[in-house]
């Protein structure tokens, strides 16, 4: 049984990007996270600016972030047509 331990202040989201849509993910990718942007054999590199400056990505196609983003993120999820499963996260004490 797998138990996470967060704030309540955190959502858990489960999402999936359309099979063979890599155009999707990229660009809701660089939408949501901070990314790293090389070019020029590496002379030009520059961190884009996400959506989510603080988050867990526990396994793949699984992000926890706070609260308060909740709405952003439904509307970039939205956006790309991305399906996904949202959950409040609480804290079992012990």
């Amino acid at each position: 049984m797998l138990v996470l331990l967060y704030d309540m202040n955190e959502i858990l989201m489960i999402y999936h990007i359309p099979k063979g849509n890599d155009s999707t993910r990229i660009s809701f990718n660089r939408k949501l996270f901070c990314y790293r942007v090389q070019s020029n054999s590496g002379k030009f590199d520059k961190i884009t600016d996400g959506l989510l400056k603080k988050f867990k990505k526990p396994v793949r196609s699984t992000v926890i972030f706070n609260k308060s983003k909740l709405k952003k993120v439904k509307k970039i999820c939205t956006k790309f047509s991305i399906q996904t499963e949202f959950y409040k996260i609480i804290k079992i004490k012990d």
